[in-house]
């Protein structure tokens, strides 16, 4: 399942996405939208379990991360 992740501060990396994803299963990928090398603010999380993909964003929406309060949400394309 892919996961929208929102409202990201323009120095968060990937590997803090990993880590935060990651207690809740298998992280296929991660990755941070950026346009001209800045980042756009919300990045793309690919979770291959559908149930641990579920739980994640279940536990991660509205975390205050940074000083930002994390949207996470099934992506939507």
């Amino acid at each position: 399942m892919k996961i929208y992740v929102g409202n990201l501060t323009a120095d968060t990396m990937e590997s803090a996405l990993i880590r935060k994803f990651e207690r809740f299963g298998q992280v296929v990928s991660v990755k941070i939208i950026k346009s001209g090398g800045k980042s756009q603010g919300y990045a793309i999380v690919d979770m291959p379990n559908d149930i641990e993909a579920q739980a994640a964003i279940t536990g991660l929406d509205r975390l205050e991360f940074n000083g930002c309060w994390w949207s996470v949400k099934q992506a939507r394309f």
